[in-house]
C-alpha cells in the first residue's frame, strides 16, 4: 500500500522553486538579526553514556561531537576500523581546543549494520563494557548502490543498513535502556514525571522527507532491489515507523508496572512518562557523504546544487541532537529543519529557509498502530531468520 502524495516529479521541482525564492529572504533577514535559526539545547551529559552510528563522517560524526561537548561518553560505532579510530582521534583532539565545561571523550567500536551477526557481537561487547545506555542515535545509511547489492543475510543493502539493522540493534539494547530508565512514581503527583522526562533516555531514529513517498510492503523491501529510490524511501518510513513501534511497546511496558505499583492513577500516570522515548529525526537536505554512491558523471553536477541550497553537516545534526536532549512535545515525534508555511508538507519539507528544528508528526498510515507493530513483529521474524542460518 502507498500513501496517496503528488509525485516526486512535482513536489521536488516545487522545492527547489522554494528554494530559489525564499532563500535570499531568509538570508537578508538573518544577516541583520531580524530572524534566527532554532539552536539544538545544550544539557549536561556527564556520566552519560551515547552511541551514534556512522558516525565516523558527515552528520553522524557532527552528532557524536556535540553529544561528547556535553559531557557525554560517545560511542562511535563504525563499519570501517581505520575510519573509526581516526574520527576518534580527530574529534577527541577537536574537543581539546573547545571552549566548555563537560569533559567528554569518544570511543570507537566495530559495527557492521549489513551484517546482523556483527550488529550481535557489537551488543554484547558494548553491555560487557559499559553496562548502561542513555542516548541511542540510529544515523548510519546509505543513500544509493550502483547495482542490486544485499547484505550478510541475504537481505536489500539499502534497506538493511538503513533499517533492519539498526531494528535489531534497537531492539536488542532497549531492554538495557528501560532498565535504567523507568517511571518510578507513586501515580500521586506529577513530580514523579517531571524528574523522569529528565533522566529520559532517547533513541534517535534518522528519517527524512523521502519517507513521504514509502511504502510498508516489507517483504518486498526486504528483497534485494534493482537500484532505485523506492528502497530508500521505503527504509526512512520505516524507521519513522519503528519510532511509533518503541513508544508503543514502552508505553505498554510502562502501564504494566505502573499498574502493579499503584492501580489505574500508576499505570496513567507511567504512561505519560516513559523512561524510553524514540524521536524520528530528518537532517535535511544536508552536502554529506550519503551521497557518496551516487553516479560519478552526476557529481560535479549533484555537488554544486549541494554547495548552494543543502544544509551543512553542522545544521544538519541539530535535528539529530534536540531529539536526543531537547524537550519535545510528547504528540509529535518527528524533527524536520526547515520553516513550514502553514499546515503544508510539501513542497516545504524538501528545501528551504534552514530554521533550527521544528516538531511536527511524520506522514504515517491512517492505521499507524497496527502498522507499526506489524513492522516490528516482521522485522523480528526477518532478524531471528537470519540469525539462525548459519552464513
Amino acid at each position: 500500500p502507498r500513501f496517496h502524495m503528488p509525485p516526486k516529479a512535482v513536489c521536488f521541482p516545487l522545492g527547489g522553486l522554494w528554494a530559489l525564492v525564499s532563500l535570499p529572504i531568509y538570508a537578508f533577514l538573518v544577516f541583520f538579526g531580524i530572524v534566527k535559526p532554532r539552536r539544538a539545547p545544550a544539557k549536561d551529559l556527564s556520566g552519560k553514556v551515547a552511541i551514534v552510528t556512522g558516525s565516523n563522517c558527515g552528520i553522524g560524526r557532527e552528532t557524536a561531537f556535540e553529544l561528547g561537548k556535553m559531557g557525554a561518553t560517545v560511542v562511535l560505532a563504525c563499519r570501517n576500523p581505520e575510519r573509526g579510530e581516526e574520527a576518534q582521534r580527530s574529534l577527541s583532539a577537536r574537543l581539546e581546543i573547545t571552549p566548555g565545561d563537560y569533559d567528554g571523550h569518544f570511543v570507537f567500536m566495530e559495527l557492521d549494520l549489513s551484517d546482523l551477526r556483527s550488529v550481535v557481537d557489537f551488543c554484547e561487547c558494548f553491555v560487557k563494557r559499559y553496562g548502561k545506555l542513555d542516548i541511542l542515535v540510529n544515523n548510519a545509511g546509505i543513500g544509493h548502490t550502483n547495482m542490486k547489492s544485499a547484505t550478510k543475510q541475504g537481505y536489500d543493502l539499502i534497506f538493511g543498513v538503513n533499517y533492519l539493522g539498526h531494528f535489531a540493534l534497537t531492539r536488542t539494547l532497549l531492554p538495557l535502556m528501560y532498565s535504567r530508565h523507568q517511571y518510578t512514581g507513586t501515580g500521586e503527583s506529577d513530580r514523579g514525571c517531571t524528574r523522569i522526562a529528565e533522566g529520559q533516555a532517547r533513541i534517535v531514529n534518522l528519517s527524512s522527507v523521502m519517507h513521504h513517498f514509502g511504502n510498508t510492503n516489507w517483504s518486498e523491501n526486504l528483497t534485494p532491489q534493482e537500484p532505485s529510490e523506492s528502497t530508500y524511501c521505503s527504509s526512512k518510513l520505516a524507521m519513522a515507523m519503528l519510532t511509533r513501534a518503541i513508544n508503543l511497546r514502552v508505553g505498554d511496558e510502562e502501564k504494566r508496572k505502573g499498574a502493579e505499583r499503584a492501580g489505574k492513577s500508576g499505570a496513567e500516570m507511567a504512561a505519560k512518562c516513559p523512561g524510553v522515548r524514540a524521536i524520528s529525526a530528518n537532517p535535511g537536505a544536508v552536502h554529506s557523504s550519503i551521497w557518496r554512491f551516487c553516479p560519478s558523471l552526476l557529481m560535479p553536477i549533484i555537488n554544486l546544487v549541494m554547495t548552494l541550497f543543502f544544509l551543512t553537516n553542522q545544521q544538519g545534526c541539530t535535528t539529530s541532537v534536540a531529539c536526543a536532549v531537547g524537550a519535545v512535545p510528547v504528540d509529535e515525534d518527528y524533527l524536520q529543519p526547515y520553516f513550514m508555511l502553514g499546515s503544508w508538507r510539501l513542497p516545504f519539507e524538501v528545501c528551504g529557509p534552514y530554521v533550527g528544528y521544528v516538531p511536527m508528526k511524520p506522514r504515517y498510515p491512517a492505521n499507524i498502530d497496527e502498522e507499526a507493530r506489524r513492522l516490528w513483529n516482521e522485522s523480528e521474524v526477518a532478524v531471528r531468520t537470519a540469525l539462525e542460518t548459519k552464513n
